[in-house]
Formats: C-alpha cells, structure tokens, sequence
C-alpha cells in the first residue's frame, strides 16, 4: 500500500512539474486519501496550484461543514482551499449550505464556493435562498454521455 501511495504522490507532482494548475478532490474520494496524496504532493508547491475539493452532502450544515473543511485542509496540509463545493444536493437545506459557505470565506479556510451535480431545479432553488455568489456549479459526466451514446 505505501508503494502505491508514493506513486500516485510522484504522479501527482509530476503533473505540476508538467504545467498541472488545478487539483480537483473531495473527502469522499478514498475516505480522504486522495486529500492526503495531494497534500504531500504540493508540499512547497501550493503558490502553484488551485486546490478545490467537495464536501458530502450531510457535512454541507453549519457545524458539520466547519469539521469537514478542517479535516480537509489537515490532509491537504494547507491552510485554504481555492474552491469548496457541495458534491451534491442532501437534505440540508441550501440557505444553511450557502450559510456554511460564506462564514468559512469570512474566515479564509476558503477563497471561493460553488456546487457540483446540480441540476436546474436545484440551482434555481439555491439562487432563491442566497446562492448567487456560488462560482460555479461543476456538472457531472456519465460515460455514456461522454461516448456520445
């Protein structure tokens, strides 16, 4: 297991080294051990990277969503993210969601917030209860999609 954690570490700054500028993760993404790869990866090198990672759907309340983001920066080693997003619509109303979000830019654990896997529905109703300062809503790809099936 270490072995392939170094790799994908090595890979990880190899991308930088090639001009990679954005990294893209999430908690989710093996239990946060893609965090923790990317954190050793742009150790010294987080001047160069726009970091975003997501946040699950029942972490996106007040204090759920403070814990999440500091046990996200603790694996990435930074203290911000560039970009914060909702992985995807929960139960968690979105006026809390976009309540959450804006006191953890007041407090620089984050520059910018946004969504992902939204729908129209979704984003209508999360303008309605604050949202409109979202960055962006990051759209999900199916493979099928993809293959033009």
């Amino acid at each position: 297991m270490r072995r392939s954690v170094s790799r994908k570490w090595l890979h990880c700054g190899a991308g930088i080294d090639h001009g990679l500028t954005v990294i893209d993760t999430a908690e989710m993404y093996a239990d946060g051990g893609a965090e923790e790869v990317v954190g050793q990866a742009i150790r010294g090198l987080r001047d160069r990277v726009v970091l975003v990672s997501k946040v699950y759907p029942w972490h996106a309340g007040k204090a759920a969503m403070h814990r999440a983001c500091e046990n996200s920066l603790r694996r990435l080693q930074t203290d911000y993210l560039d970009m914060y997003l909702l992985h995807w619509r929960g139960d968690i109303p979105l006026q809390e969601t976009v309540e959450a979000m804006e006191k953890l830019v007041a407090e620089g654990k984050i520059r910018r917030w946004g969504v992902s896997n939204l729908d129209t529905e979704d984003m209508q109703a999360l303008l309605a209860d604050g949202g409109w300062r979202a960055l962006c809503n990051q759209p999900g790809a199916l493979p099928s999609r993809i293959a033009g099936h």
